[in-house]
């Protein structure tokens, strides 16, 4: 399985250490080329970024075009690497959204997808370096994506997959937000974790049999 290197996508200066916490999962298996998540959790008022996760499975066009917190453009984080991953995520400050802490989240795409999640998490600190790696594999059996990430001291890493079999195991002890099982043939996982010390980190995503379509995005996200 191949490995991407990671491009650096926008970035900032400071020192206080980063926390991210999962909130939210919504399914449909009829999303067409708009679904809400209504009323989700956005985190705390104290969390500075809301970080919207869009899997998207089964449609010619998996990857979320575009996203809206409470109405508000989000910005979308692209990532290194070949193929469509079908996943896309997106951040937004919160006094964007007047420091809502639930709301309406909607995706959109060109083309619907069969079936689709949203996940929402919080970030607490102020964000510096973001680098993004995406992988992509279809039409063989895949028992797992990886990706090395640089993860500063004090940063944290969010990941997210979407493939065609069981449930999803990762490594580098992160807490895994979300897995839904009745989602027919396709299954999505969001996990993120918060790392003390600077590292490389081998993320790994393992399925509990091969797929044979699957695909990733990872995040590394230092402090300011």
């Amino acid at each position: 399985m191949p490995i991407w290197s990671p491009q650096v996508l926008f970035s900032s200066a400071g020192s206080s250490p980063l926390t991210v916490t999962w909130r939210s999962v919504t399914t449909s298996t009829a999303p067409g080329t708009a679904m809400t998540a209504s009323g989700v959790s956005l985190g705390p008022a104290g969390d500075e970024f809301i970080i919207v996760s869009v899997q998207g499975g089964g449609g010619s066009a998996n990857a979320a075009a575009s996203c809206t917190v409470e109405g508000e453009a989000a910005t979308k984080i692209d990532g290194t690497g070949t193929g469509e991953p079908g996943v896309s995520m997106f951040k937004i400050l919160r006094s964007a959204v007047s420091g809502a802490t639930t709301g309406d989240v909607i995706a959109t795409w060109s083309s619907a997808p069969g079936r689709a999640s949203i996940d929402t998490a919080s970030v607490d600190g102020e964000v510096g370096d973001v680098t993004a790696t995406k992988e992509h594999s279809t039409g063989a059996n895949t028992s797992s994506v990886t990706s090395d990430m640089s993860v500063s001291a004090g940063g944290i890493v969010i990941a997210a997959v979407i493939h065609n079999d069981g449930g999803t195991s990762w490594t580098e002890n992160l807490t895994e937000g979300s897995d839904p099982s009745a989602f027919e043939s396709t299954r999505s996982s969001f996990a993120s974790g918060n790392f003390a010390t600077a590292q490389t980190a081998t993320i790994t995503a393992t399925f509990a049999s091969n797929a044979t379509s699957s695909g990733a995005l990872f995040l590394a996200i230092a402090p300011a």
